[in-house]
């Protein structure tokens, strides 16, 4: 990460030097990369604003900040600026341009984030076109593929995901220019969308590996939520194999979810959250007291038993960050401060 900021600084202060508009707007867009990556959200949109201003119809400034404003739930914005690469595009016609490769990724990726599928068939139409081109830069050809796969992902379209995954077997370890993605994650749900489930866990594996050793922030969280999300979607757990995934999947969730916030990732946010709640909660029982659920009677009652947060985890399959969030909502819900407290509530209002 410390080199691509380096390059980025060198790039920008040589086209400075030279005063050329295009390699000042290519400086400042580097910039903007490198603090995008690492969800440094107010200096990537400082970069891009100025960015933008020497160049106003750069459509690859217009797709990094599209996704930048997807990705921290600003979708107004993100929608205006996503229409103004639109717009740009289509005065090419179907020439195999990045300006369309643009088109094909930034759809299919937003509406992971956004869940708006009505863009869906246009960024169908204009990937398959290009793939159908013989004389395309190979950068377009994995736009096209990659967002073919997010779309295929979104739809649960298998026949799509398996040429998808196929053809991107061969880019493993890369990233997308522009949006940020991992190519390896992407690989991760297209096998997850498979059924191939020892595969998605081996992509997405890779792809937190990569983002750590990177420190891609922002990727790692969608990395760490998407494993995540795969390894809950197989159901309860059952015995020893049963028990670690879900262990596995909690304990990813839960970095996951800090990431987020510290990022003030919002759309990220509220998925991984939805996870969770489903995940963790069991609903509000009306013979529980103080609107506990019964998980929450379980934790209230371990607490009550002296038994630490990792013992409490270990009993319920569950991360330890999940328990001390538990036990945090508790605390508040029945009004007391420890567990001396929490042990008298037990013994008063939840009798065996």
């Amino acid at each position: 990460m410390n080199s691509l900021r380096v390059e980025a600084e060198s790039v920008l202060e040589i086209a400075q030097r030279l005063k050329d508009r295009f390699w000042i707007t290519l400086g400042l867009r580097s910039k903007e990369d490198a603090a995008h990556l690492i969800g440094d959200w107010q200096a990537a949109r400082s970069f891009s604003d100025q960015g933008l201003e020497l160049s106003p119809s750069e459509t690859r400034n217009l797709c990094t900040r599209a996704m930048l404003e997807y990705e921290t739930g600003n979708f107004g914005e993100a929608n205006q600026y996503q229409k103004s690469l639109f717009d740009l595009a289509s005065r090419t016609g179907t020439a195999p341009t990045v300006d369309r490769g643009f088109c094909a990724i930034v759809i299919p990726l937003a509406a992971r984030i956004t869940g708006r599928r009505d863009l869906l068939p246009q960024a169908r139409a204009t990937g398959e076109q290009l793939l159908a081109t013989t004389s395309k830069a190979g950068h377009i050809d994995l736009f096209a593929r990659v967002g073919l796969g997010m779309l295929a992902v979104v739809e649960q379209d298998k026949d799509l995901a398996r040429q998808q995954y196929e053809a991107l077997k061969a880019f493993r370890g890369l990233w997308v220019l522009f949006t940020m993605t991992s190519v390896d994650r992407v690989l991760g749900l297209l096998a997850a969308t498979l059924g191939e489930t020892e595969s998605a866990q081996s992509h997405f594996q890779d792809a937190i590996d990569n983002c750590r050793r990177a420190g891609y922030r922002p990727e790692l969280a969608w990395s760490l939520c998407d494993f995540s999300e795969m390894l809950l979607a197989l159901g309860s757990p059952t015995g020893s194999t049963g028990a670690e995934r879900q262990v596995q999947a909690m304990s990813q969730l839960d970095e996951a979810l800090a990431l987020a916030e510290e990022l003030d990732m919002i759309p990220l946010k509220h998925r991984i959250s939805t996870l969770l709640a489903s995940a963790n909660e069991s609903p509000q029982s009306t013979t529980n007291p103080d609107g506990l659920t019964d998980r929450e009677v379980e934790v209230l009652r371990f607490v009550a038993q002296g038994l630490s947060n990792k013992d409490i985890a270990d009993q319920l399959i569950l991360s330890q960050r999940t328990v001390q969030r538990h036990r945090a909502n508790i605390y508040q819900k029945i009004d007391v401060h420890n567990r001396a407290e929490a042990t008298a509530y037990v013994m008063n209002r939840l009798p065996l």
